[in-house]
């Protein structure tokens, strides 16, 4: 008897509470039991399971935090938001302030010892390296010739992959602290990166509408991933590396799609075309379940299941 093997979609699970001036960021756990957002009031903890709120963490101050990871060993969650990094380690709270006009974006070591945060200032403070236990300064970038959108450090702890403004990927050594590539191919800023579970692959969305992976390897593009029409925000890989999540929007055009894709072939597997009435600024897979969250300049924080 011959098996049929049905399409992936994409099904609405839930919503969170509406979020105060848009939902701005997400982060789940590395255990899957709690996803933070934030919005304009600060940082709140949900129970993955439940939907309920857990607690609510404030940043006291007037900008809202943009980017938001977990450490590998789920202890402390960081926020970037204005030009400080936030901290939040068993109900205590740190501050980095940051030289930069702006903390865009942040990313953890695989082994959490150290934290790599990105600003909008094109000098030796784009990117710069922390110490978590001490959260002491203790390495700058060098080459970052353009404003850092996203970061995301290698699952073999050796790279840091950068989305930045002038349309580049770069990825720099981290022993070096010096840059090992430059990958030209998006016509527009680059937006958001993400590299695959294995390490070999990397992705990256930009306002140019597409998505490319990259072989980090073989320094090449490898795929192109082509049909969102307008500003690609946000990107994130299944934990297994099965599939890949985007999202878009701008201020003029409608897309304001998720998109699933099959990142071996490039095929687009399905679609939820009106997901959000606003930009998609974020996205997060749980790392037990076939899910994945949304957050939304709509306010909306959404939750959507796979159904194969």
């Amino acid at each position: 008897m011959a098996h049929t093997h049905s399409t992936p979609r994409i099904q609405w699970v839930g919503s969170l509470p509406q979020h105060s001036g848009g939902a701005s960021a997400l982060a789940w756990s590395p255990d899957g039991k709690i996803l933070a957002t934030a919005d304009e009031r600060g940082v709140h903890l949900w129970d993955a399971t439940q939907g309920t709120i857990i607690t609510d963490l404030t940043t006291a101050q007037a900008h809202p935090i943009t980017a938001m990871s977990w450490s590998p060993d789920g202890g402390t969650l960081v926020g970037a938001g204005g030009s400080h990094v936030w901290l939040w380690n068993h109900n205590e709270q740190y501050v980095i302030a940051m030289p930069g006009d702006w903390a865009t974006s942040i990313c953890w070591s695989p082994d959490g010892h150290l934290l790599a945060t990105g600003s909008n200032q094109v000098d030796a403070h784009a990117i710069m390296l922390w110490e978590k236990s001490s959260r002491r300064l203790v390495g700058r970038f060098q080459g970052t010739d353009g404003q850092i959108a996203s970061l995301a450090w290698s699952p073999d702890g050796q790279m840091i992959g950068a989305a930045t403004d002038d349309g580049l990927i770069r990825v720099w050594s981290i022993q070096e602290l010096q840059p090992l590539m430059r990958l030209h191919g998006h016509t527009d800023s680059a937006w958001c990166v993400a590299w695959a579970p294995a390490g070999r692959l990397l992705a990256s969305g930009s306002l140019d509408g597409t998505i490319r992976i990259w072989d980090i390897a073989a320094r090449m593009q490898w795929r192109v991933l082509a049909g969102h029409t307008a500003w690609v925000y946000a990107l994130a890989w299944s934990t297994k590396a099965s599939y890949l999540i985007s999202g878009s929007g701008d201020p003029q055009r409608g897309d304001r799609s998720i998109r699933l894709w099959d990142p071996l072939t490039g095929r687009e597997i399905a679609v939820i075309k009106d997901a959000h009435e606003d930009i998609v600024h974020a996205l997060a897979w749980d790392p037990l379940r076939p899910r994945f969250a949304s957050a939304s300049a709509d306010g909306r924080v959404s939750l959507w299941g796979i159904q194969n």
